[in-house]
């Protein structure tokens, strides 16, 4: 399944969406079994069968009524059995649009009601003109989630027409947030800040006088007015899109990372990375990343990552419980974790582990669901070959490696962006799509262990257990059922190798 989209990923509140995907199968795709989800924002779904219109099937969504995100999966299957699935999502926002006549004196433009957004404007010649105001309280898709501070989930989108836009002396704008949505995300108020969406860059930037060049001033007023508990300001020159963020409240003897986020320590470098305190061996980690924040019930906190060499770019985790602040590390390793029994399959492109809070947290008893963002360089997958859509995530879990849900969210010019969504953590690998057939994987072992905590480092014993028998062993047939399964697994490397070629 490929190009699935929906157009506008930012509709105004009961504005249409359409709903499309390029599917193909090998065998025989059962049409009348192909299916869009939607899941609203207050948690209901809607299931609908998608309309085929040659080979790109459709399907039309009119009720979006509801301010928030729509997350979309379509699911495809064929007469064989075999079953696909992938999603996406969309953001139905909240919108105000006005004329404005600007002279001698900067213009008002009062949208707190509609969008908790005030503004000054003030051009360098009389002109008149249109000021649109999106709320939204997501992200697109292709949008990057690295704000460095913890989003108070309110983005504002600002354009005008070419006219104000192109004679654009300055805009006051005036950002309000009230009690409830301080209370929701858990920030200091004290810290609130205004980022901005460098699209070229396709990363946020915090504003500060003169940082860009275009901020004349920034503040804060935390006064209680008109029902808000304050409002966040900046002075600029240029539009964009912009969003809250700030930091929780910290103690004293907590360490900021540049704020946002509390560091444990710094990220690695090539050769061991900073240690291997999680039991990997030192001189397989290239580099290690690691941060605390806070973990709540129901909302996603992100956990963004930037340390050069490291392919994970955000750790997405929403709770079960109110768990407080919580470690996520990140180990860039040089090749198959060591935590491991075997490699994984398919064609590898980065290993890497991902430990999430102390030993027994990271359980779906407590992780209701999380999200791993990571690149793929364009040039690897141009130099070998790799289809754009053959990307997968691979976790080790009870002992064999499992295929994680994946999807590419967005190419770029140097690389291309996929997520995966799981609720446990452990050892991963990200890799071309293997040419296997899932009945030629390993079963589930018995006995399951703890995922995703830092890991403790096996005794000798437990070393011992799990070493294969060596040609010593006299166990009646292993000869036998070692060459054959030698055979197989040559065969199945060649098979997948002569398919990537």
């Amino acid at each position: 399944m490929v190009n699935v989209s929906v157009h506008p990923e930012i509709p105004q509140i009961n504005e249409a969406v359409n709903i499309t995907a390029s599917i193909s199968d090998n065998i025989c795709l059962n049409t009348s079994n192909l299916s869009v989800s939607i899941e609203y924002p207050d948690g209901f779904t809607n299931t609908s069968i998608m309309i085929n219109s040659s080979k790109i099937y459709y399907y039309n969504f009119t009720n979006t009524s509801v301010y928030g995100r729509y997350n979309v999966t379509i699911t495809a299957s064929d007469y064989a059995g075999n079953t696909n699935s992938s999603t996406t999502w969309f953001i139905a926002a909240r919108s105000y649009a006005s004329s404005v006549s600007i002279e001698d004196a900067p213009a008002e433009v009062n949208a707190s009601d509609a969008v908790d957004v005030r503004l000054e404007v003030l051009t360098n010649q009389n002109v008149s003109g249109t000021i649109e105001i999106k709320k939204m309280a997501d992200l697109t898709p292709a949008m990057n989630r690295s704000l460095f501070l913890t989003p108070l989930e309110k983005y504002i989108s600002i354009n005008t027409s070419d006219n104000i836009k192109h004679n654009l002396s300055w805009i006051k704008l005036k950002f309000y947030y009230t009690q409830a949505e301080l209370d929701a995300s858990g920030l200091d108020e004290n810290t609130l800040k205004i980022s901005w969406y460098n699209e070229s860059l396709d990363q946020w930037e915090t504003l500060a006088a003169d940082s860009p060049e275009w901020v004349h001033e920034t503040g804060i007023e935390p006064s209680d007015i008109n029902g808000y508990a304050g409002y966040i300001w900046a002075n600029i020159s240029h539009l964009s899109t912009f969003a809250i963020i700030g930091n929780p409240p910290t103690n004293n003897n907590n360490e900021n990372n540049g704020g946002g986020r509390r560091s444990s320590g710094s990220s690695g470098s090539s050769g061991g990375g900073g240690g291997g305190a999680s039991g990997e061996a030192f001189d397989n980690i290239v580099v290690k990343e690691k941060y605390y924040d806070h973990i709540y019930k129901d909302r996603t906190t992100h956990y963004n990552f930037t340390a050069a060499g490291n392919p994970i770019s955000t750790v997405s985790i929403t709770g079960k419980i109110n768990a407080g602040e919580i470690l996520v590390m990140v180990e860039a390793l040089n090749n198959t974790s060591t935590l491991v029994r075997e490699p994984p399959g398919g064609l590898v492109y980065r290993n890497v582990n991902i430990w999430v809070g102390t030993s027994g947290f990271a359980t779906p008893r407590n992780i209701k669901t999380a999200t791993i963002r990571f690149k793929v360089e364009n040039g690897w997958l141009k130099d070998n070959k790799i289809n754009l859509n053959k990307i997968i995530l691979q976790q080790y879990v009870n002992n064999s490696w499992k295929e994680v849900l994946t999807q590419k969210i967005v190419e770029k010019e140097d690389y291309t962006v996929y997520e995966s969504t799981t609720n446990h953590f452990s050892p991963f690998a990200i890799a071309a799509h293997p040419a296997i057939k899932p009945s030629l994987q390993r079963e589930e072992t018995a006995g399951q262990n703890t995922m995703g905590a830092i890991p403790i480092r096996p005794t000798k014993t437990e070393e011992q257990r799990a070493t294969p028998a060596t040609e010593e062993t006299k166990t009646p047939g292993l000869t036998t059922a070692a060459l054959i399964t030698a055979i197989l697994g040559a065969y199945s490397v060649r098979r997948w190798l002569m398919q990537l070629i």
